[in-house]
């Protein structure tokens, strides 16, 4: 490619009008200069969060899951698992800045890295996600690619098990940079995502699964979201899900307090 021969790209932005961005990311790759900037978006959500498995095996290299509380993560762990595996093929390294969904489509932004060194810490972030139904236990990450390190599990993947987002860049530039001219929903989603990059590294619950108290009302999000604060543990709203939050407690331990109440 010319762009590859004369320096290549400081960034390269991936936006097909519907559809996988798969076709065009090999080539960006090549295109791209050494910690420049690949930018992909993505329409398919239903193929990548699990309404259409099949079509996601053949696109994306992958098996997701409908995994009732966080299929939307899911489908954006193995967008970026595809850019990681391409990379990974050209022995380069990737390292995500932003990564959200948003109505329709999902938004990844990731460093490049040219390097081997980069490659094999991007190989660590790769695995699987596993779900249990009918426990608070839910599920997790699994790490190991191509073969997990543990397969009692009903697993979607290979995919990202990284982190979403580099928080320093998110809280250091990203929104220190936000202009009056941004839409309000770009700075909406700027502001969510910073504070869930601070949040642990674990799939998001849903205040369905532990905010209903004896009476059978829900407790509102905020509300839950303190009670585990109040605990000592870490607690923020996911962006993927308007009831959706990230925490490091015992989910079963928050349910039984809130019963309690």
């Amino acid at each position: 490619m010319r762009a590859a021969r004369e320096g290549g790209c400081d960034v390269v932005d991936i936006d097909p009008p519907f559809g996988s961005p798969q076709p065009f990311i090999e080539n960006s790759l090549r295109a791209i200069k050494d910690q420049g900037l690949l930018c992909v978006t993505a329409t398919d959500v239903g193929v990548l969060s699990g309404k259409y498995p099949i079509k996601c095996v053949r696109r994306y290299g992958a098996l997701p899951q409908k995994f009732p509380p966080y299929r939307f993560e899911v489908g954006i762990r193995i967008l970026i698992s595809l850019i990681a595996r391409y990379a990974l093929s050209m022995d380069y390294g990737i390292q995500p800045l932003v990564s959200f969904l948003d109505g329709h489509y999902y938004r990844v932004c990731a460093l490049i890295l040219k390097d081997r060194s980069y490659a094999l810490e991007t190989l660590k972030n790769l695995g699987y996600a596993y779900y249990r139904s009918g426990t608070l236990q839910r599920g997790g990450f699994i790490p190991g690619y191509p073969i997990p390190s543990i397969t009692r599990y009903r697993l979607a993947g290979p995919l990202w098990i990284g982190n979403l987002w580099d928080a320093g860049f998110l809280v250091n530039y990203f929104m220190r940079n936000i202009r009056d001219y941004f839409s309000n929903r770009a700075k909406e989603i700027g502001m969510l995502i910073t504070d869930e990059s601070l949040g642990p590294n674990i799939p998001y619950a849903l205040t369905t699964e532990v905010g209903k108290d004896l009476g059978g009302r829900e407790l509102p999000i905020n509300d839950i979201i303190n009670v585990i604060r109040g605990l000592g543990y870490q607690a923020v709203r996911s962006h993927f899900h308007i009831k959706g939050f990230r925490t490091n407690a015992d989910l079963l331990r928050i349910r039984e307090i809130i019963v309690g109440k």
